[in-house]
Protein backbone atom coordinates (compact mmCIF):
# COMPACT_ATOMS: atom_id res chain seq x y z
CA UNK A 1 0.00 0.00 0.00
CA UNK A 2 1.65 3.07 -0.99
CA UNK A 3 -0.70 5.66 -0.75
CA UNK A 4 -0.51 7.49 2.38
CA UNK A 5 -3.98 6.17 4.97
CA UNK A 6 -6.03 9.24 6.29
CA UNK A 7 -7.26 6.96 9.12
CA UNK A 8 -5.82 4.32 11.26
CA UNK A 9 -7.46 1.65 12.46
CA UNK A 10 -5.81 0.14 15.41
CA UNK A 11 -7.22 -3.50 16.38
CA UNK A 12 -5.79 -5.24 19.69
CA UNK A 13 -6.65 -8.93 19.22
CA UNK A 14 -6.02 -11.80 21.66
CA UNK A 15 -7.48 -15.10 20.98
CA UNK A 16 -10.22 -13.71 18.75
CA UNK A 17 -10.18 -16.95 16.38
CA UNK A 18 -14.38 -16.41 16.52
CA UNK A 19 -15.05 -13.19 15.72
CA UNK A 20 -12.05 -11.46 13.75
CA UNK A 21 -13.10 -12.63 10.83
CA UNK A 22 -16.62 -10.60 11.17
CA UNK A 23 -14.54 -7.51 12.68
CA UNK A 24 -12.17 -7.24 9.56
CA UNK A 25 -14.98 -7.98 7.51
CA UNK A 26 -17.02 -5.17 8.82
CA UNK A 27 -13.71 -3.02 8.23
CA UNK A 28 -12.90 -3.45 4.71
CA UNK A 29 -16.81 -2.87 3.43
CA UNK A 30 -16.00 0.55 5.06
CA UNK A 31 -17.15 3.50 2.58
CA UNK A 32 -14.49 5.73 3.73
CA UNK A 33 -11.35 3.37 1.97
CA UNK A 34 -8.54 5.54 2.75
CA UNK A 35 -7.53 3.59 5.81
CA UNK A 36 -5.16 1.35 7.10
CA UNK A 37 -6.20 -1.37 9.72
CA UNK A 38 -3.36 -2.30 12.24
CA UNK A 39 -3.74 -6.11 13.91
CA UNK A 40 -1.58 -6.12 16.66
CA UNK A 41 -1.73 -9.40 17.88
CA UNK A 42 -1.40 -9.86 22.09
CA UNK A 43 0.20 -13.23 21.62
CA UNK A 44 -3.02 -15.24 21.03
CA UNK A 45 -2.76 -19.18 21.19
CA UNK A 46 -5.86 -19.86 19.03
CA UNK A 47 -6.09 -19.13 15.15
CA UNK A 48 -6.48 -15.52 15.31
CA UNK A 49 -2.85 -15.01 13.48
CA UNK A 50 -3.80 -17.22 10.34
CA UNK A 51 -6.89 -15.72 9.80
CA UNK A 52 -5.54 -12.46 10.06
CA UNK A 53 -3.24 -13.29 7.60
CA UNK A 54 -5.84 -14.83 5.44
CA UNK A 55 -7.74 -11.13 5.32
CA UNK A 56 -3.85 -9.50 5.07
CA UNK A 57 -3.84 -11.73 1.08
CA UNK A 58 -6.99 -10.66 -0.07
CA UNK A 59 -6.51 -7.02 1.29
CA UNK A 60 -3.20 -4.82 1.35
CA UNK A 61 -4.73 -2.11 3.99
CA UNK A 62 -3.89 -4.82 6.48
CA UNK A 63 -0.90 -5.01 8.40
CA UNK A 64 0.09 -7.47 11.60
CA UNK A 65 2.49 -6.66 14.18
CA UNK A 66 2.49 -9.57 16.64
CA UNK A 67 3.96 -8.90 20.27
CA UNK A 68 4.14 -11.08 23.55
CA UNK A 69 1.30 -11.15 25.38
CA UNK A 70 1.18 -7.60 27.31
CA UNK A 71 -2.68 -6.81 27.08
CA UNK A 72 -4.58 -4.54 25.08
CA UNK A 73 -3.26 -1.23 26.78
CA UNK A 74 0.60 -2.24 25.24
CA UNK A 75 -1.18 -3.60 21.86
CA UNK A 76 -2.58 -0.07 21.17
CA UNK A 77 0.41 2.10 21.88
CA UNK A 78 2.05 -0.12 19.40
CA UNK A 79 -0.55 0.32 17.00
CA UNK A 80 -0.07 3.92 17.55
CA UNK A 81 3.53 3.98 17.39
CA UNK A 82 3.28 2.14 14.00
CA UNK A 83 0.21 4.43 12.24
CA UNK A 84 0.40 6.33 9.35
CA UNK A 85 -2.81 8.02 9.53
CA UNK A 86 -3.72 11.69 10.76
CA UNK A 87 -6.74 9.87 12.85
CA UNK A 88 -6.61 7.13 15.20
CA UNK A 89 -9.22 4.65 15.93
CA UNK A 90 -8.89 1.78 18.57
CA UNK A 91 -11.62 -0.41 17.82
CA UNK A 92 -12.05 -4.20 19.27
CA UNK A 93 -11.65 -7.58 17.77
CA UNK A 94 -14.48 -8.92 19.07
CA UNK A 95 -16.88 -6.12 18.03
CA UNK A 96 -18.17 -5.19 14.61
CA UNK A 97 -19.21 -2.11 12.81
CA UNK A 98 -21.46 0.39 10.86
CA UNK A 99 -20.26 0.44 6.88
CA UNK A 100 -20.58 4.34 7.91
CA UNK A 101 -18.44 4.50 10.66
CA UNK A 102 -15.11 5.94 9.84
CA UNK A 103 -16.90 8.19 7.28
CA UNK A 104 -19.20 9.90 9.63
CA UNK A 105 -16.69 10.31 12.78
CA UNK A 106 -14.30 11.39 10.02
CA UNK A 107 -16.24 13.88 9.05
CA UNK A 108 -17.26 15.13 12.08
CA UNK A 109 -14.15 15.65 13.37
CA UNK A 110 -12.54 17.69 10.19
CA UNK A 111 -16.08 19.55 10.43
CA UNK A 112 -14.17 21.79 13.55
CA UNK A 113 -10.83 20.83 13.32
CA UNK A 114 -11.63 19.21 16.53
CA UNK A 115 -9.40 16.95 18.53
CA UNK A 116 -11.87 13.79 19.45
CA UNK A 117 -15.22 12.49 17.77
CA UNK A 118 -17.20 10.46 19.96
CA UNK A 119 -20.00 8.31 18.12
CA UNK A 120 -22.83 6.40 19.62
CA UNK A 121 -23.03 2.28 19.60
CA UNK A 122 -24.99 -0.18 20.38
CA UNK A 123 -24.85 -3.69 22.36
CA UNK A 124 -24.67 -6.67 20.67
CA UNK A 125 -25.29 -9.90 22.95
CA UNK A 126 -23.54 -13.01 21.55
CA UNK A 127 -25.56 -15.13 23.71
CA UNK A 128 -29.39 -13.81 22.54
CA UNK A 129 -28.12 -12.48 19.36
CA UNK A 130 -30.17 -9.63 20.40
CA UNK A 131 -29.61 -5.92 20.33
CA UNK A 132 -29.38 -3.21 23.10
CA UNK A 133 -29.31 0.53 23.06
CA UNK A 134 -28.00 1.83 26.31
CA UNK A 135 -28.09 5.73 26.73
CA UNK A 136 -24.10 5.97 28.46
CA UNK A 137 -21.88 5.67 25.10
CA UNK A 138 -22.99 8.84 23.83
CA UNK A 139 -25.24 10.54 26.99
CA UNK A 140 -27.64 13.32 25.84
CA UNK A 141 -28.64 14.39 29.23
CA UNK A 142 -25.04 15.76 29.65
CA UNK A 143 -24.24 16.50 25.83
CA UNK A 144 -24.12 20.46 24.99
CA UNK A 145 -26.21 22.19 22.55
CA UNK A 146 -23.13 24.11 21.58
CA UNK A 147 -21.11 21.12 19.50
CA UNK A 148 -17.72 21.05 19.49
CA UNK A 149 -17.07 21.06 23.03
CA UNK A 150 -14.41 21.04 25.61
CA UNK A 151 -13.56 21.11 29.76
CA UNK A 152 -13.55 24.56 29.01
CA UNK A 153 -17.27 24.98 27.98
CA UNK A 154 -18.77 22.21 30.17
CA UNK A 155 -16.25 21.20 33.10
CA UNK A 156 -19.67 19.85 35.25
CA UNK A 157 -20.16 17.30 33.01
CA UNK A 158 -16.89 16.72 30.78
CA UNK A 159 -16.56 12.68 32.01
CA UNK A 160 -20.36 11.72 32.18
CA UNK A 161 -20.83 12.75 28.29
CA UNK A 162 -19.68 9.32 27.37
CA UNK A 163 -18.10 6.32 28.88
CA UNK A 164 -14.28 5.38 29.40
CA UNK A 165 -13.94 3.32 26.37
CA UNK A 166 -11.46 4.28 23.43
CA UNK A 167 -13.62 2.45 20.34
CA UNK A 168 -16.02 5.19 20.37
CA UNK A 169 -14.07 8.14 19.67
CA UNK A 170 -11.70 8.78 16.82
CA UNK A 171 -8.81 10.88 17.86
CA UNK A 172 -6.46 13.45 15.87
CA UNK A 173 -3.04 12.22 16.03
CA UNK A 174 -1.27 14.97 16.29
CA UNK A 175 -3.23 15.53 19.46
CA UNK A 176 -2.52 12.13 21.21
CA UNK A 177 0.98 12.57 20.20
CA UNK A 178 1.61 16.46 21.22
CA UNK A 179 -0.36 15.90 24.75
CA UNK A 180 1.72 12.27 25.23
CA UNK A 181 -1.35 10.04 25.73
CA UNK A 182 -0.87 6.94 26.17
CA UNK A 183 -2.61 3.78 27.18
CA UNK A 184 -1.60 2.15 30.57
CA UNK A 185 -0.40 -1.94 30.28
CA UNK A 186 -2.24 -2.67 33.12
CA UNK A 187 -4.38 -6.25 32.70
CA UNK A 188 -7.89 -4.20 33.46
CA UNK A 189 -9.31 -0.96 32.76
CA UNK A 190 -6.80 -0.17 30.38
CA UNK A 191 -8.30 2.54 28.17
CA UNK A 192 -9.25 4.72 31.49
CA UNK A 193 -6.94 7.31 31.55
CA UNK A 194 -6.10 7.47 28.36
CA UNK A 195 -10.25 8.44 27.87
CA UNK A 196 -10.57 10.58 30.87
CA UNK A 197 -7.14 12.86 29.91
CA UNK A 198 -7.91 13.24 26.32
CA UNK A 199 -11.60 14.67 27.25
CA UNK A 200 -9.95 16.87 29.67
CA UNK A 201 -7.13 18.10 27.44
CA UNK A 202 -8.77 18.51 23.84
CA UNK A 203 -9.92 21.60 23.18
CA UNK A 204 -12.60 20.38 20.69
CA UNK A 205 -14.37 17.80 20.95
CA UNK A 206 -17.33 16.80 18.30
CA UNK A 207 -20.51 14.44 18.18
CA UNK A 208 -22.34 12.18 16.19
CA UNK A 209 -25.65 10.54 17.76
CA UNK A 210 -25.24 8.12 14.66
CA UNK A 211 -24.70 4.47 16.30
CA UNK A 212 -21.43 3.03 14.16
CA UNK A 213 -20.16 0.56 16.46
CA UNK A 214 -21.76 -2.61 17.73
CA UNK A 215 -20.29 -3.78 20.95
CA UNK A 216 -20.44 -7.48 21.72
CA UNK A 217 -21.37 -8.29 25.08
CA UNK A 218 -21.33 -11.61 27.03
CA UNK A 219 -18.08 -12.62 25.32
CA UNK A 220 -15.68 -14.56 27.50
CA UNK A 221 -12.94 -14.40 25.33
CA UNK A 222 -12.58 -10.38 25.45
CA UNK A 223 -9.17 -8.82 25.98
CA UNK A 224 -11.06 -6.74 29.10
CA UNK A 225 -14.08 -9.88 30.38
CA UNK A 226 -12.73 -11.20 33.98
CA UNK A 227 -12.50 -8.30 36.41
CA UNK A 228 -12.54 -10.34 39.74
CA UNK A 229 -8.99 -11.22 38.39
CA UNK A 230 -7.95 -7.36 39.47
CA UNK A 231 -10.74 -6.17 41.52
CA UNK A 232 -8.59 -2.89 42.43
CA UNK A 233 -8.04 -2.23 38.93
CA UNK A 234 -10.19 0.59 38.42
CA UNK A 235 -10.02 2.30 41.41
CA UNK A 236 -6.47 2.76 41.42
CA UNK A 237 -6.36 4.19 37.92
CA UNK A 238 -9.36 6.49 38.96
CA UNK A 239 -6.46 7.63 41.73
CA UNK A 240 -4.15 7.95 38.93
CA UNK A 241 -6.53 10.18 36.96
CA UNK A 242 -7.59 12.42 39.85
CA UNK A 243 -3.41 12.86 40.15
CA UNK A 244 -2.86 14.08 36.71
CA UNK A 245 -5.81 16.35 36.52
CA UNK A 246 -4.65 18.09 39.66
CA UNK A 247 -1.18 18.06 38.36
CA UNK A 248 -2.54 19.83 34.97
CA UNK A 249 -4.23 22.63 37.18
CA UNK A 250 -7.94 21.53 36.33
CA UNK A 251 -8.79 19.72 39.51
CA UNK A 252 -11.53 22.09 41.17
CA UNK A 253 -13.19 22.93 37.33
CA UNK A 254 -13.45 19.02 36.83
CA UNK A 255 -14.21 18.32 40.39
CA UNK A 256 -17.93 17.42 40.30
CA UNK A 257 -17.99 15.24 37.09
CA UNK A 258 -15.01 13.43 38.28
CA UNK A 259 -16.62 12.82 41.23
CA UNK A 260 -19.71 11.68 39.85
CA UNK A 261 -18.11 9.35 36.98
CA UNK A 262 -15.96 7.48 39.89
CA UNK A 263 -18.98 6.93 42.01
CA UNK A 264 -20.85 5.55 38.93
CA UNK A 265 -16.99 3.36 37.97
CA UNK A 266 -16.81 1.74 41.31
CA UNK A 267 -20.24 1.24 41.78
CA UNK A 268 -20.17 -0.43 38.00
CA UNK A 269 -16.86 -2.24 39.30
CA UNK A 270 -18.85 -3.91 42.35
CA UNK A 271 -21.87 -4.86 39.96
CA UNK A 272 -19.19 -6.71 37.22
CA UNK A 273 -17.52 -8.90 40.06
CA UNK A 274 -17.87 -12.26 39.44
CA UNK A 275 -15.99 -13.78 42.04
CA UNK A 276 -17.00 -13.34 45.91
CA UNK A 277 -13.07 -12.54 46.88
CA UNK A 278 -12.90 -10.10 44.45
CA UNK A 279 -16.53 -8.51 45.44
CA UNK A 280 -15.43 -8.44 48.65
CA UNK A 281 -11.74 -7.29 48.51
CA UNK A 282 -13.16 -4.49 46.44
CA UNK A 283 -16.06 -3.66 48.81
CA UNK A 284 -13.66 -3.54 51.45
CA UNK A 285 -11.78 -1.05 50.08
CA UNK A 286 -14.16 1.50 48.85
CA UNK A 287 -16.07 1.71 52.60
CA UNK A 288 -12.73 1.40 54.65
CA UNK A 289 -11.47 4.26 52.51
CA UNK A 290 -11.65 4.57 48.94
CA UNK A 291 -14.91 6.31 48.35
CA UNK A 292 -13.35 9.01 50.79
CA UNK A 293 -9.95 9.12 48.22
CA UNK A 294 -11.84 9.44 45.43
CA UNK A 295 -13.73 12.92 47.06
CA UNK A 296 -17.34 11.04 47.38
CA UNK A 297 -17.29 10.93 51.44
CA UNK A 298 -18.89 14.14 52.48
CA UNK A 299 -20.75 15.32 49.96
CA UNK A 300 -24.50 16.40 50.04
CA UNK A 301 -27.17 14.27 47.92
CA UNK A 302 -27.65 17.60 45.82
CA UNK A 303 -24.17 17.07 44.09
CA UNK A 304 -24.84 13.43 42.83
CA UNK A 305 -26.15 13.19 39.12
CA UNK A 306 -28.27 10.12 39.83
CA UNK A 307 -29.77 9.79 43.08
CA UNK A 308 -30.35 6.18 42.64
CA UNK A 309 -26.45 5.94 42.53
CA UNK A 310 -26.58 8.14 45.69
CA UNK A 311 -28.70 5.33 47.12
CA UNK A 312 -26.89 2.42 46.31
CA UNK A 313 -23.81 4.19 47.57
CA UNK A 314 -25.37 4.92 50.96
CA UNK A 315 -26.92 1.52 51.36
CA UNK A 316 -23.08 0.51 50.69
CA UNK A 317 -21.61 2.45 53.56
CA UNK A 318 -24.65 1.75 55.50
CA UNK A 319 -24.18 -1.81 55.24
CA UNK A 320 -22.66 -4.00 57.92
CA UNK A 321 -20.55 -6.16 55.56
CA UNK A 322 -19.37 -7.35 52.35
CA UNK A 323 -21.22 -10.78 52.14
CA UNK A 324 -24.46 -9.18 53.82
CA UNK A 325 -24.31 -6.37 51.48
CA UNK A 326 -23.91 -8.81 48.67
CA UNK A 327 -26.72 -10.84 49.14
CA UNK A 328 -28.89 -7.77 49.79
CA UNK A 329 -28.46 -6.63 46.28
CA UNK A 330 -28.78 -10.38 44.46
CA UNK A 331 -31.52 -10.31 45.95
CA UNK A 332 -32.43 -7.00 44.51
CA UNK A 333 -31.56 -9.24 40.65
CA UNK A 334 -27.89 -6.19 40.95
CA UNK A 335 -25.36 -8.43 41.42
CA UNK A 336 -26.31 -11.19 39.05
CA UNK A 337 -22.77 -12.29 37.75
CA UNK A 338 -21.54 -13.67 41.02
CA UNK A 339 -24.91 -16.03 41.00
CA UNK A 340 -23.61 -18.78 40.53
CA UNK A 341 -20.32 -19.00 42.41
CA UNK A 342 -22.33 -17.75 45.42
CA UNK A 343 -25.31 -20.55 44.76
CA UNK A 344 -22.87 -22.83 44.78
CA UNK A 345 -20.97 -22.19 48.30
CA UNK A 346 -21.83 -24.13 50.92
CA UNK A 347 -22.25 -20.99 52.98
CA UNK A 348 -25.49 -19.96 50.43
CA UNK A 349 -27.03 -23.26 51.42
CA UNK A 350 -26.80 -22.71 55.05
CA UNK A 351 -28.18 -19.40 54.59
CA UNK A 352 -30.45 -20.67 52.34
CA UNK A 353 -32.12 -22.51 54.70
CA UNK A 354 -31.89 -20.08 57.69
CA UNK A 355 -34.04 -17.58 55.48
CA UNK A 356 -36.20 -20.50 54.52
CA UNK A 357 -36.49 -20.89 58.29
CA UNK A 358 -37.54 -16.93 59.14
CA UNK A 359 -40.06 -17.46 55.90
CA UNK A 360 -41.81 -20.34 57.47
CA UNK A 361 -42.18 -18.86 60.97
CA UNK A 362 -43.23 -15.17 59.24
CA UNK A 363 -46.29 -17.78 57.58
CA UNK A 364 -46.98 -20.06 60.76
CA UNK A 365 -47.48 -17.13 63.30
CA UNK A 366 -48.96 -14.16 60.63
CA UNK A 367 -52.19 -13.62 62.59
CA UNK A 368 -50.73 -13.99 66.01
CA UNK A 369 -49.28 -10.82 67.77
CA UNK A 370 -47.24 -8.57 65.37
CA UNK A 371 -44.90 -7.67 68.08
CA UNK A 372 -44.14 -11.64 69.11
CA UNK A 373 -43.70 -12.43 65.33
CA UNK A 374 -40.97 -9.85 64.57
CA UNK A 375 -39.03 -10.97 67.35
CA UNK A 376 -38.76 -14.17 66.32
CA UNK A 377 -37.34 -12.63 62.86
CA UNK A 378 -35.40 -10.72 64.17
CA UNK A 379 -33.73 -13.49 66.41
CA UNK A 380 -33.70 -15.65 62.85
CA UNK A 381 -32.16 -12.86 61.40
CA UNK A 382 -29.08 -12.36 64.01
CA UNK A 383 -28.44 -15.98 63.15
CA UNK A 384 -28.01 -15.05 59.19
CA UNK A 385 -26.11 -12.28 59.68
CA UNK A 386 -23.18 -14.22 61.96
CA UNK A 387 -23.54 -16.52 58.73
CA UNK A 388 -23.02 -14.04 56.44
CA UNK A 389 -19.98 -12.72 58.24
CA UNK A 390 -18.94 -15.89 58.38
CA UNK A 391 -18.04 -15.61 54.57
CA UNK A 392 -14.91 -13.18 54.94
CA UNK A 393 -12.50 -15.62 56.01
CA UNK A 394 -13.02 -17.67 52.57
CA UNK A 395 -11.20 -16.49 49.93
CA UNK A 396 -13.83 -18.37 47.12
CA UNK A 397 -16.36 -20.03 48.00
Amino acid sequence: MNKKPEVSVVVPAYNVEEYIGQCLKSILKQTFENIEILCIDDGSRDRTVDIIREYMAKDGRIRLLEQEHQYAGAARNAGIDASRGAYLLFWDADDFFEETAVEEMYREIRKEDSDICICNARQYDTRTGTYKMPKYYLNKKYLPSQIPFSAETVPEYIFNITTNVAWNKMYKKEFVEREGLRFETVQRANDQFFVMLSLAKAKKIAATDEMLINYRINNSQSLTGGFSISPLSSFETLMRIQEALKELKVWRKVEQSFVNKALNGMLYSLKIQTRIHGFITLYNKMKTEGFAQLGITGRTPDYFYSEREYIRYKELMESRDGESYLLEQMRKGVMQNMQDDFENSTAYKIIRKMYRAVKKVRKKEWGEKRASTDAKIKSEGKDISAALFGLRSMRRI
